[in-house]
């Protein structure tokens, strides 16, 4: 790689035309299938073929998405799928799915793999664990400040890409199955919904205060272009644009752009045009600090424009403006109210009663328009055909990145000679047919550099051209032609193939050995109590000392997510056995007291006894915290998180030393009963309340003060209600202002439990969230129970106040 490398996006072979002709120095596209962009036109196999030799070609890496869970129906399909890719000279393929992951490294070692933003890579203790798992490059988090990614870059050996522009999540990738939930369109499977572009409110639940209805989870877009500067000071670096799902106008204008500041540096002119093209507004996002009212959008979750003009009056249908932008035939206007647009296109404009296909600033002119607009409203131009119109046609003029120098010579009787020189190569050539005496008008010089210089549809432009030509001598310009064509097909060629020493023998899929879950041996179902505050653990200890175990029809094992209590509490909870959860995102002033903490339980292993003599466990939320915990006396659980969909994951999570796993959540009753265990113990998300969105950003200081640590969580609880009025509890975190959006119901499928062990799962997580009260009183009859098959008849699925989430139906 570049010590900094432009990464653009291609959602069709004309985009792609587009950002190498912008001067990226590599792309990222994706196939029909197994990618996070279903929408986007994306590539057949054979245009992805086309388009690696394309790019290769032209000095241009090609990267490929399959950044998606993988089903267990779809693993001989996705590795068919990546075969195909390794044996076309793909540079790299992007992955989100750890027990994918697993399955190329073992079949295909010399395959570069990128590791997705999906996969929510967001510390220093991650990347090197993503290094060690085989990774080679990680695409960083969106939420990192650029310290953070600065520190990361130059800590570590393996490649660093992170976002620079383009459309924002407000959620971490990888951490939101709010669409999924909703609708079952899972963005961990390129099938988002974009819940987030919707409006919402924020209920104040101490005081009953309400938000105005907004879009109050709809970010700006990414630009960091006028931090260009800084961004060249960093190495070992990809800069990523986002736009699968833009046009060949969009990716050009934006890439070429970023190519002229890294080369050139920073220029006012350039930040112009970038309002020109599709934005929802601008903010350098969480990379520079910005404050919430600049990193939201609430108005508009559309292309917002620029401002064209005020209406002086609207009368039978038309629209009179004074305009403070230009404007053309063909540009699309609307005007915005109460977060509603209405729009026109204008293909007639008026001046003066004259019709024109262009107005400048300071005109007035008259448009149809058939909506009502009061006097005094402001237009906005969404849609600019002009610049979009030049830069497409730009778009698609081929950029030569190679020089070729020739040396022809044509010597009576003799074949003619072709030598091309390019880079520290040299190609030679001869004509088929031999240079004759002319008998009417001989080949001039003139005629033969003409012919050489044809290099229209190539990557290439002509350098020196040394012509040694007899007199008066004769070669059809079809043969000069021949050779010309001969010698640059040769070239494209060798330019066009990267890894000669791949293997491409026949492609056999092997299936690990597993173990099947119906083969383990058989355990008393264990609970999985999770709980997010100590006083509720305390409480639900005290509560289970008061029965006789001998009773009970289902063991019980505590979990904590909250580590300060955990901490002031530790020689007691650890004599009970309670498993501490590690928080899913550690970012680098997380980092400190995680390690802390991490130290501190290890250390008092050595003088506490377990009371069941097993060994200390540790549940782990992602990937990248193996390397925290890696020399530590620890076993390891695996939470649902780790978003393990298929078999591969468990194989992986095995090998890497977890002792027990927590499915997917996203995983339906079918595939759960059909997926095969690794041999570890295996664990459903039975029970509570799903988080749906994790967020650097607070709706709740957005909406009520603009900024982040307001402090109002630290003595209030707050709610976020969508258009059908869904109530998604929000769990502040006053300490970071870190965000989680809850689901609206708590999920129930205790009914299902009887079944589920009857296929094998010995272990089931259950929820106990300070905002959920029925919870404490399930675990009371839980704790009761003394048959399972009655479970059913004990904790009551009520359609009205408990959900199944994706148990039923799946995930597209």
């Amino acid at each position: 790689m570049k010590q900094i490398e432009l990464l653009a996006p291609a959602g069709s072979m004309e985009t792609l035309i587009a950002a190498v002709n912008g001067g990226a120095n590599a792309v990222y596209l994706g196939g029909k299938s197994f990618g996070a962009r279903r929408s986007a036109l994306n590539f057949s196999n054979d245009e992805i073929a086309e388009a690696i030799r394309y790019c290769h070609e032209r000095h241009v890496s090609v990267y490929v998405t399959v950044n998606t869970l993988i089903k267990e129906t779809e693993i001989h399909d996705v590795m068919s799928f990546i075969d195909d890719l390794y044996r076309h000279d793909v540079d790299a393929i992007i992955l989100q799915d750890i027990g994918l992951l697993h399955h190329v490294k073992t079949y295909y070692p010399d395959l570069h793999c990128h590791a997705s933003t999906q996969m929510t890579f967001h510390d220093l203790a991650g990347v090197k664990a993503a290094q060690n798992l085989g990774f080679s490059r990680v695409v960083l988090s969106r939420e990192l400040s650029f310290e953070e990614i600065k520190s990361i870059a130059e800590a570590v050996a393996i490649e660093i890409e992170f976002f620079v522009h383009g459309a924002l999540c407000i959620s971490y990738s990888g951490q939101c199955q709010m669409s999924s939930y909703i609708g079952g369109r899972s963005g961990n499977r390129g099938a988002c919904a974009q819940p987030c572009r919707k409006q919402y409110t924020v209920i104040n639940n101490t005081t009953g205060q309400t938000s105005k209805k907004a879009y109050l989870l709809s970010p700006k877009d990414l630009m960091t272009y006028e931090q260009i500067d800084k961004l060249r000071e960093l190495k070992n670096i990809s800069l990523k644009i986002e736009g699968r799902m833009k046009g060949a106008d969009y990716v050009y204008s934006i890439v070429e752009a970023y190519r002229k500041g890294l080369d050139q540096g920073f220029e006012k002119e350039q930040v112009v045009n970038f309002s020109r093209t599709f934005n929802r507004q601008f903010t350098t996002g969480f990379m520079f600090g910005e404050p919430y009212a600049q990193i939201m959008n609430y108005e508009l979750p559309s292309s917002f424009g620029v401002p064209l003009g005020t209406v002086n009056k609207l009368y039978e249908g038309h629209l009179e403006l004074k305009l403070i932008e230009t404007l053309n035939k063909g540009d699309e206007i609307q005007f915005r109210i109460s977060g509603e647009t209405v729009g026109t296109r204008t293909d007639v404009i008026m001046r003066d009663g004259i019709r024109v296909v262009s107005a400048a600033k300071g005109d007035v002119v008259t448009v149809p328009f058939k909506y009502n607009a009061p006097k005094g409203a402001l237009f906005y131009k969404t849609y600019d055909r002009e610049y979009i119109d030049d830069m497409f046609r730009k778009s698609q003029i081929q950029r030569a990145v190679h020089t070729i120098s020739f040396k022809c010579t044509v010597a009576l009787g003799k074949k003619v000679q072709l030598e091309a020189q390019i880079d520290d190569l040299t190609y030679a050539f001869e004509s088929e047919r031999l240079a004759e005496v002319a008998l009417n008008r001989p080949l001039d010089e003139t005629r033969l550099i003409e012919q050489l210089s044809k290099l229209g549809g190539t990557p290439f432009h002509i350098g020196e051209l040394d012509i040694h030509l007899g007199d008066n001598l004769s070669v059809p310009i079809s043969e000069i032609n021949l050779l010309r064509r001969k010698c640059l097909d040769a070239i494209l060629d060798d330019l066009s193939v990267r890894y000669k020493d791949r293997i491409t023998g026949d492609y056999q899929l092997m299936t690990p050995t597993l173990t099947k879950k119906q083969n383990q041996p058989k355990r008393t179902p264990m609970m999985l109590l999770v709980f997010d505050h100590i006083d509720l653990l305390l409480r639900t200890i005290a509560e289970k000392q008061k029965i006789n175990p001998s009773n009970q029809a289902l063991q019980f094992e505590y979990l904590l997510t909250d580590l300060n209590g955990y901490l002031e509490n530790l020689e007691y909870l650890m004599r009970e056995g309670v498993v501490p959860v590690l928080p899913r995102i550690i970012r680098s002033d997380d980092s400190e007291k995680i390690t802390t903490f991490l130290h501190a339980y290890s250390k008092n292993t050595l003088n506490t006894t377990y009371t069941e003599g097993r060994k200390y466990k540790v549940c782990l939320t992602h990937i990248g915290q193996i390397e925290r915990v890696k020399a530590l006396p620890l076993s390891l659980i695996a939470d649902y998180s780790m978003h393990a969909l298929n078999a591969m994951s468990g194989v992986l999570l095995k090998e890497l030393g977890f002792e027990q796993m927590v499915w997917s959540t996203e995983l339906s009753k079918d595939e759960l009963i059909k997926v095969e265990s690794p041999g570890l113990s295996n664990a459903v998300f039975i029970y509570g309340h799903l988080p749906l969105m994790i967020s650097e950003y607070c709706p709740v200081g957005g909406v009520f003060t603009g900024r982040d640590n307001c402090g109002l969580c630290a003595t209030n609880t707050f709610s976020l209600v969508d258009e059908r009025g869904a109530v998604y509890p929000l769990v502040c975190d006053p300490s970071r202002c870190r965000t989680e959006v809850m689901s609206n119901l708590p999920i129930s499928l205790f009914d299902h439990m009887p079944m589920l062990v009857k296929n094998g799962y010995d272990a089931f997580r259950v929820s106990i969230d300070s905002f959920n009260p029925e919870a404490i009183e399930i675990m009371v009859k839980l704790m009761h129970l003394e048959h399972l098959e009655s479970i059913g008849q004990i904790v009551i699925y009520n359609p009205e106040s408990h959900s199944r989430g994706n148990f039923n139906r799946g995930i597209e």
